[in-house]
């Protein structure tokens, strides 16, 4: 897998909400309105973002959010998988960059080529801002997906307190196979979340939109990115999963 990272160490967003105005307004609503020269050259600004204006298509037509706006060590970041997404926040740079020329001296970039593949060992990982794609209610002291009976379910990993662990374990499927990649996944949550935050997920041109977002520890035998995102709105900063030594967990505690 091809990823690209561009940080902007001179943009200062203090608040999520200033972070979502910046990313709407300067990353996603820019992105757009250079629609044309992106199909032009066979890739979209949908990789930033879905366009609201075409009307709900079939999760086979649906285009992955592969460009995600984040802050990486106190760092506004994009980043980009896959190589069409990456010749697509290049093209973008470019013209954020004629139009903002005071950010062009201080831009960092980096490029990554990692093989997903399975481990002996684990690697670890922490988000504080993981949205599942499924809405989760509490039910006998789990956090289960809402309006799913579990009153007669058999099936060990159908259980309640497997609810979060099979989102995850959905959330990555859909990470992995939007790049192509089938591979045995397991997904171990280290330490069960506590209730999840009422988070600002993103932001329309009119108003905030707020949503569940649980802060999880996970366990894994796949490499994966250094840093990654799953679940919803990872265009829009949620659900960024980075990588952390197992003493760390104790820390992050």
């Amino acid at each position: 897998m091809l990823i690209y990272t561009l940080q902007f160490p001179e943009i200062t967003l203090k608040s999520r909400v200033k972070f979502l105005h910046f990313v709407q307004r300067n990353v996603i609503e820019f992105a757009f309105k250079h629609q044309v020269l992106f199909l032009e050259k066979g890739l979209t600004a949908e990789y930033f973002h879905r366009n609201a204006e075409i009307p709900k298509r079939k999760p086979q037509e649906r285009i992955p959010i592969h460009i995600h706006s984040i802050v990486w060590n106190g760092i506004f970041s994009l980043r980009a998988y896959g190589e069409k997404a990456v010749a697509t926040l290049q093209i973008w740079s470019q013209l954020f960059l004629d139009e903002n020329p005071k950010y062009r001296h201080h831009i960092i970039e980096h490029i990554e080529h990692i093989n997903i593949e399975r481990l002996e060992q684990p690697m670890y990982y922490v988000s504080d801002n993981w949205i599942p794609f499924r809405e989760m209610q509490v039910y006998k002291g789990f956090y289960v997906e809402a309006g799913t009976d579990y009153s007669h379910v058999e099936n060990e990993k159908d259980q309640p307190h497997f609810a979060l662990n099979k989102q995850l374990f959905n959330n990555l499927g859909t990470f992995l196979r939007s790049h192509n990649i089938e591979i045995h996944r397991d997904i171990e949550l280290v330490q069960y979340p506590s209730e999840p935050q009422t988070h600002i997920a993103l932001r329309t041109q009119k108003e905030n939109i707020y949503k569940q977002a649980f802060h999880v520890k996970i366990k894994i035998h796949i490499r994966l990115p250094i840093c990654f995102s799953l679940g919803q709105n990872t265009g829009y900063g949620n659900g960024v999963f980075k990588r952390i030594i197992p003493e760390k967990l104790i820390e992050t505690s």
